[in-house]
């Protein structure tokens, strides 16, 4: 899974998925994988682990760069 920063959103694509949402909509996805990764005791944690790595990683690229 890929994410990057398109202007003002955010691009997540992986082999199967792909969608846009605004940069400030950031926080609101990253707590939504971490409540779906946390479900079930974390049994399905491994299946959304690659896509909230990459928003994290957009996350601290965009604290760093101010």
């Amino acid at each position: 899974m890929i994410a990057r920063r398109d202007g003002g959103e955010i691009l997540l694509e992986g082999e199967a998925y792909r969608s846009r949402f605004p940069i400030g909509d950031l926080g609101a996805w990253i707590d939504f994988y971490r409540e779906m990764s946390g479900r079930m005791r974390g049994r399905y944690a491994h299946h959304y682990a690659p896509t909230l790595e990459a928003l994290e990683a957009v996350e601290a690229e965009i604290s760093a760069d101010g």
